[in-house]
């Protein structure tokens, strides 16, 4: 019989990568003085740069969420495997 063995190692990693891409995401720029709010264009440019930030965020976010729930998992595997090895051992 085969055995399945979960990657902890490999799931922590990718937390980890989640983690640092979320960080890189979630960069806060100041307020830029685009121009008169009279210019179409700059009330424009001003709209798009405030969905790119938002767009930004929300990524980050849910980046960060998903890292957080992948080494959590990871570590209930570990524990589940744990506990397995140790029942089987016992019988």
């Amino acid at each position: 019989m085969e055995r399945i063995e979960a990657d902890i190692d490999g799931l922590s990693a990718l937390g980890a990568v989640c983690k640092r891409e979320a960080e890189a995401l979630c960069v806060f720029r100041p307020v830029s003085e685009v121009g008169s709010t009279f210019q179409p264009t700059s009330t424009a440019i001003d709209s798009v740069l405030k969905m790119t930030d938002r767009a930004q965020n929300l990524i980050s976010m849910r980046l960060r969420v998903t890292g957080h729930t992948i080494v959590n998992a990871a570590g209930r595997l570990a524990d589940c495997e744990n506990t397995s090895r140790e029942r089987i051992a016992a019988v």
